[in-house]
């Protein structure tokens, strides 16, 4: 554990020379009322809120979005396959004191006996609770830098056939670079896991590491684009006492467009994609409960509705 800390804090420390996550206006003075935007990497490029840098350094405004979303997950592994239905739910609020909040909810269902063999129907997913903090920007509006420290935890869910019961906390850096209607992210995360229920029959893993790259554009006030790649690192597990456990390092990556459609200056439509670019020993990935790990069983459409204000 001693290990894995200095390792993240050094990490921390030599990204700050990269600081680069964009909450500014677009050039040509866009008025709306919705604050313009690239997405910021702690929301995922399936979530198009962001701030504006005028509104971070204002103490008399604050931001809120709902969002809820559909995604079906199109399983392909070795031993297991089948259609997931995922019913996803997020709730993001921005402070006027530089610090943000954010938190995540899922159920999800297969009429699948393999994917769901306790034939529950739906059932309930992880929830994910974060905490940031604005950290530095630099540079105007249309060229700004900004990063962010994140934490957070991930909280154990028994019974599921689609949550996992080990409890997670991370820690993490999220920056980007504006480039007038292009924004360019990178984003770091480290979770130290928790060991899972012993009836559940869960893979014991080891810390996880996840590492993202991001592209946005704002093709009008209106319309943004963005790519999201990224790729998980799960290490082995050498927990004394535990039956089942993960013996050898696993990792896997995702690519994911987004197509994000203002409907009003308050409502937008997120419709997007997870393509899995990587596989690796499906059969432990699945044992391992990695539900709320972007792109970790098969490629995946989904579609969300936000609402800010």
């Amino acid at each position: 554990m001693n290990k894995s800390i200095l390792f993240l804090f050094t990490f921390l420390i030599s990204l700050n020379v990269y600081s680069l996550v964009d909450y500014s206006n677009p050039v040509g003075g866009a008025t709306e009322s919705r604050p313009q935007n690239i997405p910021r990497p702690s929301q995922n490029f399936s979530e198009s809120s962001a701030i504006s840098s005028e509104q971070r350094t204002s103490r008399e405004v604050s931001y809120v979005e709902l969002k809820a979303g559909y995604q079906n997950i199109d399983v392909g592994l070795d031993s297991k396959s089948g259609s997931v239905s995922k019913t996803n739910l997020s709730a993001f609020i921005q402070t006027p004191y530089d610090l943000f909040f954010k938190a995540d909810y899922f159920i999800a269902s297969s009429s699948e006996e393999e994917l769901s063999p306790s034939k529950k129907g739906t059932q309930s997913g992880n929830a994910e609770l974060m905490v940031g903090f604005n950290w530095l920007t630099f540079g105007a509006p249309a060229n700004a830098m900004n990063f962010d420290l994140i934490g957070g935890a991930l909280i154990g869910q028994k019974n599921s056939d689609f949550a996992t019961s080990r409890n997670e906390a991370f820690l993490g850096l999220e920056t980007s670079k504006r480039f007038s209607s292009l924004a360019f992210g990178i984003a770091y995360q480290y979770r130290f896991t928790g060991t899972p229920d012993a009836s559940s029959g869960e893979l014991q893993v080891g810390d996880i590491q996840k590492v993202s790259a991001s592209l946005g554009w704002m093709i009008s006030s209106d319309i943004r684009f963005a790519l999201e790649g990224g790729r998980y690192t799960i290490e082995s597990s050498d927990e004394a006492g535990q039956i089942s456990q993960l013996d050898e390092k696993l990792e896997f990556s995702y690519i994911s467009p987004t197509l994000s459609l203002d409907i009003t200056p308050q409502i937008a439509i997120d419709l997007g994609a997870v393509f899995r670019a990587e596989r690796e020993n499906e059969q432990k990935v699945y044992q391992a409960r990695l539900w709320d790990k972007t792109g970790s069983y098969g490629n995946s459409l989904y579609a969300s509705l936000g609402v800010n204000f």
